[in-house]
């Protein structure tokens, strides 16, 4: 379930910045392949590698990060 940011807030540490970037730069991407063309622009990895974005969120969710 979902929560509200707000009651999230209130309920804790809340972090808004998961490190998502530092993460990515910890792999092995092809510059060229990986990221279509647009060197370092990350969101383009949701398209080209949904595996690795995949494999991030799931890192942060394993160490319980909401």
């Amino acid at each position: 379930m979902k929560k509200h940011i707000t009651k999230a807030m209130r309920e804790g540490i809340f972090v808004i910045d998961g490190a998502m970037g530092t993460a990515v730069q910890a792999m092995q991407i092809d510059s060229e392949a990986d990221y279509i063309g647009r060197e370092n622009c990350t969101d383009v990895l949701t398209r080209s590698r949904p595996d690795l974005v995949r494999a991030i969120h799931t890192s942060f969710l394993e160490v319980g990060v909401d």
